[in-house]
């Protein structure tokens, strides 16, 4: 790496002394007429004529110290540091180059998935900037139908905590990611359904036996999170079991894509793109956009005009500001003329 660009680096993240701000970076224009002895190196890589020259030398030597491997080198450079004074400046550097080194090594919760497999640790699906965890998300999408649900289940959650952590408002796969985590209103007919399903397709009898006791529990209402995600798990069991997840993808939905309805998501923008009449009816700002403003003839020329967008349409936002205002008969009649 170019010492401008090791410099520009460094100083990002930690203070450079005055006297290094105020040099001009040396090169080899610069450095031609000096003495074997103004250098650390015999390749005349690491001049050290100046107090400046040193501290830079120190800082490319160090940032690349595996590269360089010569100790008799960085012995000269102290040296020099000393001679110069600012020994202490050049061991500084070293201190922040090891922290920098020990901070960008990757832990466990920099990954969305970390799972112990025959013994070896794996480390699936980094999710430490936004783009990685963008990236993060659309793997596990793609590689859903390959992965066990409770491993879907963690990095789901994981990416989902980590976007709200990097401030990301909306993944593009958010709705799966929700539904793999768990975050949704369960629908107890469709769990029925799936459940049901796959006892139709199973031979084994055990596995016939276990979705029999699960469908029984489908019988007792609503699930909660914690519920739905103890069956889930069972039914991806039973799927790998009697090999029925070679068909996810083909016909045959995963366990979450079907038991879990509308996710936090979806609820919360459904709730934003709907509004009440006084009358008792809900309109959807969505549907209200395709709608001519014209229907509205009979409401009066000046409500059309106070709720017409650009191309004639009706616009949802002026008409979600007007339309809850109208007294009951005016709300029935925005109804009618809107074929309710």
């Amino acid at each position: 790496m170019a010492l401008l660009n090791i410099l520009k680096q460094y100083s990002s993240v930690h203070e450079v002394p005055e006297y290094v701000k105020e040099s001009f970076l040396f090169d080899k224009e610069n450095l031609g007429g000096l003495k074997p002895a103004d250098f650390a190196d015999a390749k005349r890589e690491f001049p050290a004529h100046t107090k400046a020259a040193t501290w830079l030398s120190h800082l490319k030597y160090l940032t690349d110290e595996e590269k360089y491997a010569d100790t008799a080198v960085k012995g000269r450079l102290q040296k020099n540091a000393a001679f110069w004074g600012i020994g202490l400046d050049c061991i500084t550097i070293e201190h922040n180059l090891t922290k920098d080194a020990a901070a960008s090594l990757p832990t466990d919760d920099d990954f969305a998935l970390v799972e112990e497999v025959y013994g070896n640790k794996m480390h699936l699906m980094p999710v430490r900037t936004d783009d990685e965890v963008k990236r993060a998300a659309t793997d596990l999408y793609i590689g859903r139908y390959s992965l066990p649900y409770t491993w879907r289940n963690k990095a789901a959650t994981k990416i989902l905590k980590r976007a709200q952590d990097l401030s990301i408002d909306k993944l593009d796969e958010q709705e799966y990611l929700e539904k793999a985590a768990g975050l949704g209103v369960v629908n107890p007919s469709s769990v029925a359904f799936m459940i049901r399903n796959r006892g139709y397709m199973h031979k084994d009898a055990a596995i016939k036996s276990r979705l029999k006791e699960l469908l029984d529990l489908t019988n007792l209402g609503a699930f909660d999170q914690s519920e739905f995600t103890k069956m889930a798990e069972v039914i991806d069991i039973t799927d790998r079991a009697g090999r029925l997840h070679k068909f996810y993808g083909r016909g045959l939905e995963l366990p979450e894509e079907v038991g879990i309805g509308s996710t936090l998501t979806k609820m919360s923008e459904d709730a934003k793109d709907l509004f009440k009449l006084t009358s008792g009816c809900v309109l959807s700002k969505t549907d209200l956009a395709k709608v001519a403003a014209d229907k509205l003839a009979a409401l009066g020329n000046d409500l059309v005009e106070a709720v017409k967008g650009e191309e004639g349409n009706i616009d949802p936002d002026k008409a979600a500001a007007i339309f809850p205002t109208l007294p009951r008969d005016d709300a029935l009649l925005v109804e009618n003329s809107l074929g309710m």
